[in-house]
């Protein structure tokens, strides 16, 4: 198989946010993003591969590739830079497809973290890989949070992307609905908080956070079961919101 010029032009468009869209497909970029996705069993569409790329890294791309039929096709390193937002691609990319939202009537996985305004791509990619590690199951992103699909989420998550659940304009009478349909507690992270651990019996729960620059609206704050704090025994004036996640869901996980 080759690429056709229409299929070259398309798969360059995805660095913009409305083609991908338009198209329902975005660009994982790197060797182990992708091995990642096939392993999760993520919808791909296709794989890319450099005709630079060893040929026992290609085998085993080829094997997990093989086993979903999903075709492989050898291409120039040339391609996959025109392709890649990377400036130094590692010459493997897979066309992946945006999964459908899942219908709001359906109940989440838990637990759930509750993004409001996110606008980093690092930050989300960060905290994707730390929501998987302390088991989050789903991840929900208020209205004007960055894209979930852009490049630097996608690297940034390291295959977190392909493990959890994750719903997209959340806004607050969505979140109301999930909260009372689901009978769920909601905590909120917040630098008036009083509450270091929360009294967390199970995994049923969601845990919001704000971004640094503005933090939570007054309506998640009042909505919260409590308000959890992160104790400064130094100077700064805020803390990076990822490593606030890590901080706040290694403290729930204690027992």
């Amino acid at each position: 198989m080759i690429l056709t010029h229409n299929e070259r032009a398309l798969y360059r468009s995805l660095k913009q946010k409305k083609e991908r869209e338009r198209s329902g497909l975005f660009v994982i970029d790197g060797i182990k993003p992708v091995q990642e996705a096939l392993i999760a069993a993520f919808p791909l569409e296709r794989i890319l591969i450099s005709e630079s790329i060893d040929e026992a890294e290609r085998l085993s791309l080829k094997s997990l590739a093989d086993k979903q039929g999903i075709a492989i096709i050898v291409v120039t390193q040339s391609e996959i830079e025109q392709i890649s937002a990377l400036r130094n691609p590692e010459g493997v990319l897979a066309i992946a497809k945006i999964p459908s939202e899942v219908n709001l009537l359906a109940t989440l996985d838990y637990p759930a973290l509750y993004l409001w305004q996110i606008n980093d791509p690092g930050n989300l990619g960060t905290i994707m890989r730390t929501a998987l590690w302390f088991d989050v199951k789903t991840i929900l992103l208020s209205p004007d949070s960055v894209d979930v699909y852009s490049p630097k989420v996608v690297r940034g998550a390291m295959g977190a992307l392909f493990r959890l659940k994750v719903r997209t304009e959340v806004d607050l009478s969505r979140i109301e609905m999930i909260l009372g349909r689901d009978n769920t507690q909601m905590w909120a992270a917040d630098m008036s908080g009083t509450i270091e651990k929360p009294e967390i019996t199970n995994d049923r729960f969601v845990i919001a956070f704000g971004s640094e620059s503005h933090g939570l609206p007054p309506e998640i704050l009042q909505r919260a079961t409590g308000l959890i704090r992160i104790n400064k025994y130094g100077y700064g004036e805020s803390l990076n919101v990822a490593v606030a996640v890590g901080i706040i869901l290694n403290n729930i996980r204690q027992k």
